[in-house]
């Protein structure tokens, strides 16, 4: 476990993290649960319910996965694809109490020190953000070179540069996810001359 003082919620760090290129990190929001119902491990355990089946319900997982694989979620074995990456949600504290609302700006602010720390210790080459909240509250927190944005089929993907980090920043995929949105980060990964890399990694997550 990633152990911090200042983090509340632990990201999740899978087991093979770093072990190829690209490192990529997942951000997210926050969750959404009972009031009082965050604990350290929170998101730790949730993954891993996912990836057992006792949560088999979590579109926003397999979005992710099919999104950055660039595949039909069966053709991906998700359990090497979660062990490879890190995922975490900026926002810290309780978790929201209902889908229908929205994290505390105060929230996203105590998420500061968490995702900085996540950033120095791991170095992600992709930094894959999900939702807009997120996109703003990186930009009030770092100062990002930004780059070109993206647009494939009607969609726009906004992108950004920390140091050797690039910053994807997608639609919520929570919401309703087009399958186009593969072809946008397909374009960002050609971008920022992670192909090969990626092909590689792709190779390793199918289900054999």
């Amino acid at each position: 476990m990633y152990v911090s003082a200042e983090i509340q919620i632990q990201p999740w760090i899978g087991t093979s993290y770093g072990q190829s290129i690209p490192r990529i990190l997942v951000l997210g929001d926050s969750h959404h649960g009972d009031e009082g119902s965050a604990y350290a491990d929170f998101t730790i355990d949730i993954i891993n319910s996912y990836l057992v089946g006792t949560q088999p319900s979590f579109a926003f997982f397999t979005r992710i996965m099919a999104t950055i694989a660039n595949s039909d979620h069966w053709l991906v074995d998700k359990r090497k694809f979660y062990n490879s990456i890190i995922f975490m949600n900026l926002a810290e504290g309780v978790p929201v109490i209902s889908s229908g609302l929205r994290p505390s700006e105060a929230s996203f602010i105590e998420g500061k020190s968490k995702i900085s720390s996540v950033l120095q210790d791991h170095r992600p080459d992709i930094v894959f953000c999900c939702g807009r909240d997120v996109e703003r509250v990186i930009h009030s927190i770092f100062l990002l070179e930004p780059r070109a944005p993206i647009s494939r089929d009607g969609l726009t993907a906004n992108v950004a540069k920390l140091g050797a980090s690039f910053f994807f920043f997608s639609k919520h995929p929570s919401w309703s996810y087009r399958r186009a949105w593969r072809d946008v980060f397909e374009s960002f990964i050609a971008e920022i001359g992670m192909a090969q890399q990626m092909k590689s990694a792709r190779e390793q997550w199918t289900m054999s």
